[in-house]
């Protein structure tokens, strides 16, 4: 199967599990970095991608530098590039359209972990869940919530 062709697919992949358009328009602009690779390769089939392509692409985004300073992409941008052409092989495979489940030979750089600028006093915390509190219900429900995205680290989304 051609290269457009597989991004049909995969397209066709992301729309039945209702990606949004901004996440399938950013999966194909990183997908189209994948295919660039391979043309320079001269790979033009999906039976010709290998385990030492891949391996290939990923350097290739390791050593990317940014265009507007020189400097190293961030480990947040390369994992979401690298991530994307995982995503693209898995899928592919769970269609059987590729034989071989590639996204294995994809290593997903992990994010890089930062600590916030200012951490809070534990008294600063106490403030912030007391100032949620005004005695009503809806107070008491307001600290609870913020106690737990607290505690536990989840997402506003999450709760």
């Amino acid at each position: 199967m051609k290269l457009e062709e597989l991004w049909r697919e995969y397209e066709k992949y992301l729309r039945e599990r209702h990606f949004s358009r901004l996440t399938i328009r950013g999966r194909r602009i990183h997908i189209e970095r994948f295919f660039s690779h391979l043309e320079r390769l001269g790979v033009t089939e999906a039976a010709e991608i290998s385990k030492e392509v891949l391996e290939g692409f990923v350097d290739k985004i390791l050593g990317t530098r940014r265009v507007k300073d020189g400097g190293e992409l961030r480990r947040s941008t390369i994992s979401e590039r690298i991530g994307a052409v995982k995503w693209f092989l898995a899928a592919l495979h769970a269609r059987e359209i590729l034989k071989k489940d590639l996204s294995v030979f994809v290593d997903v750089r992990g994010k890089e972990f930062r600590l916030p600028k200012k951490i809070l006093s534990e008294k600063e915390v106490e403030a912030f869940f007391a100032a949620a509190e005004d005695g009503s219900l809806h107070g008491s429900r307001n600290r609870m919530l913020l106690e737990l995205l607290y505690g536990t680290g989840m997402r506003i989304q999450e709760a």
